[in-house]
Order: C-alpha cells, then sequence, then structure tokens
C-alpha cells in the first residue's frame, strides 16, 4: 500500500524539469512586489494593519507633528523677531576670578593656564567658604548661544567674553538668526497646506492660530481628531484606546506648561487622507500578495521535486536512481554551493544597491532575474543530491569526512590486529606501558618541582623494571617454543597412516 502512494505521488520526468524551471520563475515573479513595495510612499507594519475608520492612524501622524509646528510659530512669533535676536540670548556659562593664588582648587572651579580661576555655574551658588572669594569677585569668561524656541531648543556656540563683539561672533549670531527663520518658515508652510486644520496656540497674553480666540474647547472637541491642552489642565485627545500618550516631547525639551494649545481636523480633511491612505492599503496589499503567492508556488513545486528526487515513475519504490551530478561528495558540494553563493550574492547585492541608488527599475528587474536563476539553481541541484542520497541510506556514507574516518579508523583497526598476541599476553603488556606512562608522569613531576636527580633516578629504576619484566616474558616464549619444537618435528617424521 505505501508503494502504491509513493508511486501515485512521484512525478513524471518532464514534470520535475518543469519544476526546476518554474522556481525560479517563481522566485522572480516575487522580487518583482519587493520591487514594488519599495517604490510605495507607506510600506510598514503598522500602516498595513492600521484601523483607519478609528482615526488613530491619522492623529499619530498629524497631532504632534502639527503641535510642534504651532508651537514653534508661536515662540518664534515673527520675522522680525527673529531678526531681532527675539529668540536668542547669551548665556553665561562661566566665571572667573583673577585675584586668587595659582593652583588653588575648590569643588565648583579648575585652574586655568594663565593663573585664572574658571568656575561653570552660577557664581551665587558657590559657597562662602570658597577660595574664590566674595562672588563680587567673579567676572564672566565665556558665552553660550542659546535659542529660546521652547519646542526646539539648541545651543549654538561658545565665545569668550572678550570676543563677544568680534566679527566672529556676528557671523555665529547671523547663522543661528538664518537657522531660526528657516524652523519659522517651514512651521508656517507646514500648517498652511494642511486643509481643514484648526489650531490656536496662546499663553493668557498673545496668541497665534488660524480660528477667533473667542471659539472655546467645545469646537475643536467637535471635530473628528483634536488635542488639547489647556494650562493646569490634563491633555484631552480624540484617541479612545486608553493608550497613555503624553503631551509631546521635541529634541529633549518637553512643551511649556505655561502657554495652551489646541489642534483640531476637519472631517473633510481626515476623510480625504484616510481615503488616501486606503488606496495606499490595497496597493501594498496587492504587492504583498504578489510576494507570497508565488512563493508559495515555488513551495508546491519544491515539494513536488523533492518527493519525486531519485525515484522514476512507475518504477519500484526502494530503488534510487542516481545521475553523473550526483557523484560529488555531499559536503565538498556543500562547501562550493556555500562559496558561490556567498561570492555571487554579494556581487549581485552591491549592484542592486547601486541601481536602486539611482533608482533604474530595468537594472533592478534584469539583477533579481539573474539572482533568481544563478542562485537557485546551483541550492536546486545539492538539496536533490542530498534527498536521494537519504532516501537510499547514504547520506553519511557519501561525504568526505567519512571517507577520512573510516581510513583512519581502519588504519588503527589493522595497527591493534597486527599488535593482537593473545588476551593474557596483551593485557599484560599493556598493563607495562601504562605502568611506564604513570612512571613516566611521576618523573616529570620530580624534575618540574626542582627535584631532577630523584627524577632521573626514578626514570631509571622503572625503565630497570619494565627491561626485567620484557626479558621475563621473552624468556617463557623462547623456553615454550623450544618445548613444542621437538613435538613439531616429530610430526612431521611420523608416517601418515
Amino acid at each position: 500500500m505505501k508503494s502504491e502512494i509513493i508511486k501515485c505521488w512521484t512525478a513524471r520526468r518532464p514534470v520535475k524539469i518543469l519544476c526546476v524551471i518554474l522556481i525560479p520563475i517563481a522566485l522572480f515573479i516575487s522580487s518583482i512586489g519587493i520591487i514594488g513595495i519599495t517604490g510605495l510612499d507607506y510600506a510598514s507594519s503598522d500602516f498595513l494593519f492600521a484601523d483607519l475608520e478609528k482615526n488613530d492612524y491619522f492623529y499619530d501622524n498629524y497631532i504632534y507633528r502639527t503641535l510642534a509646528n504651532a508651537e514653534s510659530v508661536f515662540w518664534l512669533q515673527s520675522e522680525e523677531n527673529i531678526r531681532n535676536m527675539g529668540c536668542l540670548e547669551w548665556e553665561p556659562v562661566a566665571y572667573y576670578s583673577s585675584d586668587l593664588p595659582p593652583n588653588t582648587y575648590d569643588n565648583n572651579v579648575y585652574p586655568y593656564d594663565n593663573g585664572n580661576r574658571y568656575g561653570y555655574g552660577n557664581p551665587y551658588d558657590i559657597d562662602s567658604d570658597s577660595p574664590v572669594g566674595e562672588p563680587t569677585q567673579m567676572q564672566i569668561a565665556q558665552y553660550s548661544l542659546r535659542s529660546t524656541n521652547r519646542t526646539n531648543q539648541w545651543y549654538f556656540g561658545t565665545v569668550n567674553a572678550e570676543h563677544i563683539d568680534s566679527e566672529e561672533t556676528k557671523q555665529m549670531v547671523e547663522n543661528a538668526i538664518q537657522q531660526q527663520l528657516s524652523e519659522f518658515f517651514y512651521a508656517k508652510s507646514q500648517l498652511e497646506e494642511v486643509p481643514g486644520l484648526y489650531y490656536f496656540i496662546t499663553d493668557g497674553n498673545r496668541w497665534v492660530g488660524n480660528v477667533s480666540p473667542e471659539n472655546n474647547v467645545n469646537f475643536y472637541k467637535s471635530n473628528p481628531v483634536y488635542f488639547v491642552n489647556e494650562n493646569g489642565k490634563p491633555p484631552e485627545m480624540s484617541r479612545d484606546d486608553g493608550a497613555p500618550y503624553q503631551y509631546p516631547y521635541y529634541g529633549g525639551y518637553y512643551s511649556s506648561d505655561n502657554i495652551s494649545s489646541y489642534i483640531a481636523f476637519a472631517s473633510e480633511a481626515v476623510n480625504w487622507q484616510n481615503n488616501v491612505w486606503k488606496t495606499a492599503q490595497r496597493q501594498l496589499e496587492i504587492q504583498l500578495a504578489l510576494i507570497a503567492g508565488p512563493l508559495v508556488a515555488a513551495l508546491a513545486l519544491f515539494v513536488i521535486l523533492l518527493v519525486g528526487a531519485g525515484r522514476r515513475y512507475g518504477f519500484e519504490s526502494g530503488k534510487v536512481s542516481f545521475m553523473t551530478i550526483d557523484k560529488p561528495w555531499l559536503d565538498i558540494g556543500l562547501c562550493l554551493v556555500i562559496g558561490y553563493e556567498a561570492v555571487l550574492g554579494y556581487v549581485i547585492y552591491q549592484a542592486l544597491e547601486t541601481a536602486g541608488r539611482y533608482d533604474n527599475a530595468k537594472w533592478l528587474t534584469i539583477l533579481f532575474a539573474t539572482a533568481s536563476v544563478v542562485l537557485t539553481l546551483p541550492a536546486l541541484w545539492w538539496i536533490t543530491s542530498l534527498v536521494k542520497l537519504c532516501k537510499a541510506g547514504k547520506f553519511w556514507r557519501h561525504t568526505m569526512c567519512y571517507m577520512i574516518l573510516r581510513g583512519i579508523f581502519n588504519g588503527v583497526k589493522k595497527i591493534l590486529k597486527s599488535l593482537w598476541a593473545g588476551a593474557r599476553l596483551t593485557v599484560r603488556v599493556a598493563l607495562i606501558g601504562f605502568a611506564l606512562l604513570i612512571a613516566t608522569i611521576i618523573c616529570f613531576g620530580f624534575a618540574a618541582t626542582g627535584e631532577p636527580a630523584v627524577g632521573l633516578f626514578l626514570c631509571f629504576v622503572f625503565s630497570a623494571f619494565a627491561v626485567f619484566l620484557l626479558l621475563r616474558y621473552a624468556r617463557k616464549i623462547q623456553n615454550s617454543n623450544r618445548a613444542r619444537k621437538p613435538q613439531a618435528e616429530a610430526a612431521m617424521t611420523s608416517p601418515s597412516p
């Protein structure tokens, strides 16, 4: 019954050849899906499994980014304010006192090359017992140029106090102003290009936004996506999954608690973006199906090939047939395939990286097609040879490792057989050899502990005792042979009956 089942599943030779041809083709079609995914704007597991109807994906992608841009515009205020250094300040970062003796140390200061004393932090925090003396003796030594934009705080550079009016310092300030102008115009453009966005930021005295200050919090909460953070109150948001989302965190600084922020998106904006994402989700699903479908087909063809490997349709199931390409040893073939795949795979990877950098779809397709053929066929050859040998029960015997180990085992066996002199005599000689080994170890032990004379004496004693035992056994063997010799001669001269 089992034989009949195997015969039923064994494919004909044209089917096996077709499997070998179709497997690389299926892998190539799957690679086309990979190329398609790399060209999509949205290709991530978060996007694929996002439930767009709940608007949480929209919230995660727009609220925090929009809030950062709106608060950045609020702190930077205007182009005129930025150019007047309204969002930059010089912060003292180092102080010194010139009336201290050299090499005087304190926890708050450290010595400087010219004998002055430098320290970081606020000079009025220095202990009254400090050797720097009274706080009035401290002078500012260095300044750092700092951005006061609470959404994106950064330090632009540090200068010595005596260089505060130098041309290099003025250029540093100009560069910092240009960076803030870039931040300001970028944030404004991001806010203006989103249709259906409502934002309002205020500290109670001034405000920025695109809606009237008369709108209360219910106006924002009436929209499908919103984030409200009123000063002194916990944030309110449109997410209803209970996720512990905290107030946005930017560049190492939390957004200020001294302002109130209101962000909302109208239904038309949310629905339009969700429709765009739904289309992108369908495109991603199509590309994934284009990858998974051929992979499943290749796996099915691979199983058919392995089931029929080494068997011919209609022949006995127990008989495995081999081809010329199955002759190389398995382990040697594996090493060759791994080396070949590694070298050629590296070359193809480098070429794919170059083609991908220039977004050359034609060369990407050619390279994937080449890789599907030249990397798949050698692997199929080795795997099918392995399966054939496993079916024939010759897997281990058809390896170079087996041949080497077998040769070593047979050589050792032959040597032991040539030394065998009967159980009794062989055991005695082995015991003598073991005793000599132990004696040698003991002698070396004495020599290592600084007693070479004792070691040499013990070596002489053990060696003499071993020679004595061997001579006695040799004498017994000689006597035994002499006693048998007359009997053997008598047997040879006696007439046959």
